[in-house]
């Protein structure tokens, strides 16, 4: 039978191991988001998706510096960016 304080040590050395791998997750993540191996719009979708946030539709809101900042991307990158999402999608006509 295990003593309780076997059960405590356990818990404790589980939730160590969860935070390493929270650890090393995020770290990938940033990694991922300033990679010159990504495109401009990978890196902006991996910081939305950390963030939980989407980039803004202004070209000129203040959060793009710190997306820019956070992505190695310019401030024309993102300008890009929005501008290219700006741009209608047209649905695909039906297969009759």
């Amino acid at each position: 039978m295990k003593l309780m304080s076997d059960v405590v040590e356990a818990a404790h050395a589980q939730a160590a191991h969860q935070a390493q791998e929270a650890k090393e997750r995020r770290e990938s993540e940033e990694f991922e988001q300033r990679s010159e191996l990504r495109s401009p719009a990978e890196r902006i979708r991996i910081w939305e998706r950390r963030h939980q946030l989407t980039l803004p539709s202004h070209p000129k809101h203040p959060l793009n510096n710190v997306i820019a900042s956070q992505t190695a991307l310019s401030a024309a990158d993102l300008a890009q960016e929005v501008a290219r999402r700006m741009v209608p999608t047209t649905p695909s006509p039906p297969i009759v």
